[in-house]
């Protein structure tokens, strides 16, 4: 979203329903439903929430750990 819109991000209504609709409830649902349906170990499914629910820690798991 451009800077010069952020106004109307703010006044549109449906749009940030939207959102945080989809921020705070459909994602962290599906992301539960993958990890307890697809995942046994209790360290895999927290490994995963960690993953997919922090905001940029794919990155910083990923590309941030030093090479050995």
């Amino acid at each position: 979203m451009p800077l010069t819109h952020l106004r109307w991000v703010f006044r549109c209504r449906q749009f940030m329903t939207v959102l945080i609709v989809g921020n705070f409830v459909i994602v962290p649902l599906v992301i539960w439903a993958l990890a307890t349906l697809l995942l046994d170990d209790p360290n895999l499914q927290s490994g995963m929430f960690l993953v997919l629910l922090e905001p940029c820690a794919d990155w910083l798991l990923i590309f941030g750990s030093p090479s050995t």
